[in-house]
């Protein structure tokens, strides 16, 4: 969870479906089929203010940042960058990929929204922010229909431009198995549970 002090923060709660329709209408407004592999730096850099009025990125040196690699500003419309960050994106990196993806996640699902404080942490990952901008990010790189096609971890990754590690999380929260030629990822299917037994 993120925190603020001692309390954590959260947002206005959102499943993993609603923020999949979310990621789906975006491709849309972009004009991005469903199957295709959406390049963010055009999306960084010309359609941010085509998503949210008045929205910008920015890119700040490294150091500026903490560690970090990016940052939404909860206040107003802007994505801020790392330098090192927008280096590797221009580059095409997986990670920098990702990356703008969570940011874009931020700034269509917490940009001027109420955040809510509690002293306790509040087991549900539907409140949390950070878990939301992560399954923005996953659903707008791998749509749910399209990355379904996919048999290997290396398909998954060579055509939606993303990690292996990224790929085989995506695999077990659609369902599907992945092969690597030696292992396979994902959720398995379960047959039956057991209720063809007779006690």
């Amino acid at each position: 969870m993120s925190t603020l002090g001692n309390s954590a923060h959260f947002v206005e709660p959102r499943s993993r479906r609603q923020i999949e329709a979310i990621a789906d209408a975006v491709r849309d407004i972009l004009g991005v089929s469903k199957g295709a592999r959406i390049a963010m730096q055009p999306v960084l850099e010309f359609a941010l203010d085509d998503l949210v009025e008045g929205a910008y990125y920015d890119i700040a040196n490294d150091a500026d940042l903490g560690g970090a690699e990016g940052m939404t500003h909860g206040t107003e419309p802007v994505i801020v960058l790392s330098a090192s960050c927008y280096m590797q994106l221009g580059r095409s990196d997986n990670r920098a990929r990702m990356t703008v993806a969570h940011e874009l996640g931020h700034l269509l699902l917490h940009s001027g929204q109420r955040v809510f404080h509690f002293s306790e942490p509040v087991n549900d990952n539907r409140f949390d922010p950070e878990w939301q901008a992560d399954q923005f990010a996953a659903a707008l790189l791998m749509p749910r229909q399209a990355f379904a096609r996919m048999k290997t971890v290396k398909q998954a990754m060579n055509h939606f431009g993303v990690s292996k590690a990224a790929a085989i999380r995506r695999a077990r929260v659609i369902g599907i198995r992945l092969s690597d030629g030696r292992h396979k990822f994902g959720r398995r299917r379960k047959k039956g549970h057991g209720m063809n037994r007779t006690p």
